[in-house]
């Protein structure tokens, strides 16, 4: 069976990085760039600066542009920060995304490296554009509860120097999460393949076993790592917020109650049998399924001195580094 290129997607701090890293390795062209890990995220992120950069100037064209230096940090904080566009922008379901012909080259370049395995949370917004381009490819949507993804974003902008310029609060992150998952559920995922895994469900061996048959090739199953749980849901989940998760759950099969939600044996996030309220790992151990899971962040973030990542060693590249001037000035003022 030959191998199906893969899209990885959903909202940053929702575990895209830890399913990505299953792919490491095993022979998929990731992009030729990828960043290096960081102290909350020290597996490494799997996200390449070709096709951040791409998507970031796709996203710039329907978001407002955030001023440079000191006006804009001061004065224009509800705009999302150059280099981290996906992390806060609220594009409304619907919103057309142009694709400029320089772009269109770039994703041509981009895909004719195969198998490609793309990982970017900006891809919940983007998708429309590449998808005219891609062949032979399967979607990952990956998810966890929102309170706690909520709870991983606010941590990322108070410690993290380069977004504290950002106006961000749990109702602006829960608006985000809402809206990429909308337009997942809503316009995306009604073309293609698609796969919808929740966090809990990656640490199963039934989860793993469903990515490997759906993409057609073995993955690295060691790669996940529980002891990466750390974060802890502060805010509940608006009603917008939770309806989308429960859309997402049954279409990854997972039951936060611990029972499986599939039918079919393989599908659900808990082995059948398990106790509840909690999953075997494949590691032996085991996972809380209704307290909702913690969860590895998935944005690069890394800025500052290039640096060699110690689990995949690719060299790290500031974000803020995006050259605009490649593909000309483009947003709204």
């Amino acid at each position: 069976m030959t191998p199906k290129n893969i899209i990885i997607l959903g909202s940053a701090r929702s575990g895209t990085s830890m399913v990505a890293g299953t792919f490491f390795g095993k022979g998929y062209y990731m992009g030729s760039d990828l960043y290096a890990g960081t102290i909350s995220n020290p597996k490494g992120f799997f996200e390449s600066w070709d096709i951040n950069s791409l998507n970031e100037h796709l996203l710039a064209q329907v978001v407002p542009r955030r001023p440079s230096l000191f006006f804009g940090k001061w004065f224009f904080r509800m705009r999302p920060i150059i280099g981290h566009v996906g992390l806060s922008a609220r594009i409304p379901i619907g919103t057309p995304i142009p694709c400029p012909d320089k772009i269109k080259q770039k994703i041509r370049k981009n895909i004719g490296k195969i198998p490609f395995c793309f990982k970017d949370p900006r891809f919940s917004y983007t998708l429309p554009v590449w998808q005219p381009f891609l062949e032979n490819v399967i979607f990952i949507c990956v998810f966890r509860d929102p309170a706690t993804t909520v709870a991983s974003i606010l941590k990322l902008c108070k410690d993290l120097t380069v977004l504290k310029s950002l106006r961000m609060n749990h109702k602006i992150a829960f608006e985000v999460w809402s809206l990429q998952y909308r337009h997942i559920l809503e316009t995306h995922r009604h073309k293609g393949d698609w796969i919808f895994i929740h966090y809990n469900q990656v640490f199963t061996k039934d989860g793993l076993d469903r990515i490997e048959r759906l993409v057609g090739t073995k993955i690295n199953r060691d790669f996940p790592d529980l002891s990466l749980n750390r974060s802890k849901p502060i805010y509940p989940a608006p009603v917008e917020a939770q309806r989308a998760y429960e859309q997402l759950c049954a279409l990854a099969g997972y039951s936060e109650d611990g029972e499986e939600a599939d039918p079919r044996a393989g599908e659900g996030g808990c082995p059948r049998g398990a106790p509840r309220s909690t999953a075997t790992t494949t590691a032996g151990s085991t996972l809380p399924c209704a307290c909702r899971p913690h969860g590895l962040p998935s944005v690069s973030v890394r800025h500052g001195p290039r640096q060699r990542c110690p689990t995949n060693g690719a060299l790290d590249r500031p974000h803020s580094n995006l050259l605009w001037s490649e593909y000309g000035e483009s947003g709204n003022a």
